[in-house]
């Protein structure tokens, strides 16, 4: 069992807080474990790195971008997620775990992050965990994790991991919270019928699919379900959405 984790990941309102979210619940069952943990995160824009610390995690949070909310400037993906260039990020999160001991492991949950930034930060860790689900770049790490790709050959990251990488593939593998693990013990028989509907597009939505979603539902015209609307904290929408809900009559409005 490991004693010392990092785990370097964002939230924000461009990236939402879906990687911190699941990072949450793998430091969760580490601590309770025994393991120290602690989260490396970037000071972007809409960031929920409270979050972490309200848990009793210790949080390094790394400099906020110049202009305060660089994550939005630029198009190139590192600078458009973390507000910097990989080397510069490397460079803050080797600064942030100067004075710490050498670690376990250190997870990276970020999809600005590839093997040059995991390489650069290999004598940091004596092993490397990514979590990822796009399968679109290169790693240096000893544990991958995508809990949504359902191939158990693994051919999507079969050229993006080095030789000896163990791939975890698929929901069996889902970082799920303790909650919905206890729930499913009591998990009520379905016949069919559609009686609620839950609308939940993450913390943030930056582009309002909840409200997208919603006009969808009044489109239908019907009013033999009940329909619940979740709002995140960092969604800008939330007030628009939450008048949508009482002036149409269509849903319960949750934040």
């Amino acid at each position: 069992m490991p004693n010392h984790v990092a785990i370097r990941t964002d939230s924000s309102a461009a990236i939402g807080t879906g990687h911190l979210y699941r990072c949450l619940t793998l430091a969760d069952a580490l601590r309770r474990n025994g393991a120290s943990v602690c989260f490396i995160s970037a000071e972007l824009t809409g960031n929920l790195s409270v979050l972490p610390e309200r848990q009793g995690f210790e949080v390094r949070r790394l400099p906020r971008p110049e202009g305060q909310g660089g994550e939005h400037a630029q198009p190139r993906r590192q600078v458009h997620w973390t507000g910097v260039e990989w080397a510069e990020d490397a460079s803050q999160t080797r600064a942030a775990l100067a004075d710490t001991p050498r670690l376990d492991w250190l997870v990276v949950d970020h999809y600005a992050i590839d093997r040059r930034w995991e390489s650069r930060l290999r004598t940091f860790a004596e092993k490397i965990m990514v979590i990822d689900d796009l399968a679109d770049r290169p790693h240096d790490c000893d544990l991958l994790l995508d809990q949504n790709d359902l191939d158990p050959q693994g051919r999507r990251y079969a050229k993006l991991v080095p030789e000896g990488c163990r791939i975890l593939l698929g929901p069996c593998f889902a970082l799920l919270r303790r909650e919905f693990i206890e729930a499913r013990a009591s998990l009520r028989a379905r016949d069919g019928r559609i009686g609620r509907i839950l609308v939940f597009f993450g913390g943030s939505d930056p582009t309002n699919q909840t409200g997208k979603g919603l006009e969808a539902i009044r489109m239908l015209g019907r009013r033999n379900f009940v329909v619940d609307v979740v709002v995140g904290e960092g969604n800008s929408h939330g007030d628009r959405i939450r008048r949508l809900c009482s002036e149409a009559g269509i849903a319960v409005f949750h934040r």
